[in-house]
């Protein structure tokens, strides 16, 4: 095994750790502001990522759907009611935009 390896309290951790949401608020229609458990907090377009599925549709068409946003009960991704996510490791690598 390459890389840098931890054993502590039969946890294994190998390499950097997952990104995982703290919080998450809607700043404007596809715009949204996300706070990661390591503190880093950014702004982010949605619009272009909500056009490029078809299984995210009706968030992008629907403004009051998508100010449902919530980050779910691990940390690890975005939900919204109608059951479509985004994973908080999708997110960290996409391009912040300007305030």
């Amino acid at each position: 095994m390459h890389g840098n390896v931890s054993i502590k309290d039969d946890i294994i951790s190998v390499g950097r750790p997952l990104p995982r949401l703290a919080s998450v608020d809607v700043v404007t229609v596809h715009t949204i502001r996300i706070r990661f458990t390591s503190g880093v907090t950014r702004l982010v377009d949605l619009g272009p990522v909500l056009r490029s599925r078809a299984v995210f549709k009706t968030i992008h068409d629907d403004e009051q759907l998508f100010r449902q946003v919530a980050v779910n009960a691990d940390g690890n991704a975005l939900e919204w009611p109608d059951g479509a996510e985004l994973s908080a490791v999708w997110l960290a690598e996409l391009p912040a935009v300007d305030a």
